[in-house]
């Protein structure tokens, strides 16, 4: 199964929990077998495992056409990603994105952490995910955490693939309850969007529950997890797809266990 994901962090270069728990569900996945697995982050330094999933910079992918020669796009981002890799998201810019603020190869840059223009970036990353989406065959679409979640409806749009969102927190959880009502509309959109929905504790399961009223109810099973559950889960979402789509949260309670609940 080919998976398509999209964060915000990726080890080493991490400045929160996002890059680790990325790190352990992707690892989780690929040691579950038969997984490939391609991970965009908004910019790589060359350094991240690569072992079990494919790295992809969204600073590294064009969103305007460049005539660059392969020496060139060698010494600018070869340490990061594949030059045959630019080419072949070259070949699918979707837009004339020439008006936007592009460097020598045609690419949005990325700070690759969370600056004052945030929300710009994250519609950024939105835009290179048109082209990412077009080129990277998948089967599903995973998206980690509020930040990525236009990536993935935009992915999911082009694709026609399901759209699994993870919720590691939500910003009812982040503010304490005093909600920036941007990030709760992006958080909203995501999960209207996902046909499935995964959630890293009971506490965030019952936040995005209650504190989102728009959503159907929801009933609650115990299920069996592991470090490869994620794969599983995905598998699940690909049986599924045709249906009209469900929800699923699930909470670490002890070891190898976690809460389950589906839509009704």
């Amino acid at each position: 199964m080919k998976a398509l994901m999209f964060g915000w962090e990726f080890p080493p270069h991490i400045l929160g929990g996002l890059g680790t728990a990325s790190y352990g569900l992707t690892k989780g996945m690929w040691e579950n077998g038969d997984m490939d697995i391609t991970f965009v982050i908004p910019k790589p330094w060359g350094d991240e495992p690569k072992e079990f999933a494919h790295i992809i910079g969204a600073n590294c992918t064009p969103v305007a056409w460049r005539d660059v020669n392969g020496d060139y796009v060698q010494s600018r981002i070869g340490d990061v990603m594949d030059p045959q890799m630019y080419y072949n998201l070259r070949d699918h810019i979707y837009g004339d994105f020439n008006y936007m603020s592009t460097n020598d190869l045609g690419c949005i840059e990325f700070s690759g952490r969370y600056p004052e223009n945030l929300l710009e970036e994250i519609n950024n990353y939105s835009i290179v995910a048109g082209v990412i989406a077009r080129t990277v065959d998948c089967d599903v679409i995973h998206s980690h955490d509020w930040l990525t979640y236009p990536a993935g409806i935009h992915a999911k749009q082009v694709t026609g693939k399901p759209l699994v969102i993870h919720v590691h927190a939500t910003d009812f959880d982040r503010s304490r309850g005093n909600v920036n009502p941007t990030v709760f509309s992006i958080e909203k959109d995501g999960m209207n969007n996902a046909d499935h929905i995964i959630t890293v504790s009971n506490l965030t399961r019952r936040t995005v529950i209650e504190k989102c009223s728009t959503w159907r109810p929801l009933r609650a099973r115990r299920t069996r997890s592991s470090p490869s559950w994620a794969a599983s889960r995905c598998r699940r979402v690909l049986s599924t797809s045709s249906k009209p789509p469900h929800r699923c949260f699930t909470r670490s309670t002890m070891p190898n266990l976690s809460w389950q609940a589906v839509a009704t």
